[in-house]
């Protein structure tokens, strides 16, 4: 038996907790696995398909798991990258906390989340793919939250989080994508 894997982002509606409550109650064999409303993918991720057809409405999570699935190699070493900076950032936020416990100190992944969200929103180009822009919105943001204002811009602001974790993206995720068909219909 596999060991079970996570879903790769936090998604609102996930049924990471409640995998357990139904499992028991789903076909024990099935010849290709279907979800037409994937969002983060629990299930999925939880089961492992041998064959599967996902798909998802939302533009941004088809590129992002589409990406994972054709350029995961380009996207592993940006996201290396990216959990030095953010590391580093951290590092040094925590000192200078240490030392002047009392005041407001930067934190510089603060101005990289708003570089990144300027970047999801299309403002700006960085040298990151979709996906790596998408994974580093959707860990760092305020509780992971999607909102959107009037003129269509992502606006959640930064979530202060201690760490960010890439690992949750693994190569046994890329492997799964590579055997499954992913769409992106209404």
């Amino acid at each position: 038996m596999r060991n079970k894997m996570n879903p790769m982002i936090k998604y609102r509606g996930g049924k990471h907790k409640e995998i357990a409550h139904f499992v028991n109650h789903m076909p024990k064999e099935y010849s290709i696995y279907i979800e037409p409303f994937f969002g983060g993918g629990a299930l999925y991720f939880y089961l492992q398909p041998e064959r599967a057809i996902i798909n998802d409405v939302n533009s941004r999570l088809y590129i992002f798991y589409k990406e994972m699935q054709e350029k995961y190699p380009e996207a592993r070493v940006q996201l290396d990258k990216l959990q030095n900076i953010y590391e580093e950032n951290q590092g040094a936020y925590e000192l200078l906390k240490k030392k002047h416990p009392d005041d407001r100190v930067e934190n510089k992944n603060e101005e990289l989340y708003y570089l990144m969200r300027d970047a999801f929103n299309h403002k700006i180009t960085v040298e990151y793919l979709e996906s790596v822009i998408y994974f580093f919105i959707n860990k760092t943001s305020y509780s992971g939250m999607i909102r959107y204002n009037s003129a269509g811009e992502y606006n959640v602001p930064f979530g202060r989080y201690r760490n960010f974790n890439t690992k949750l993206i693994t190569e046994e995720h890329y492997k799964l994508l590579k055997r499954t068909d992913i769409y992106n219909y209404p």
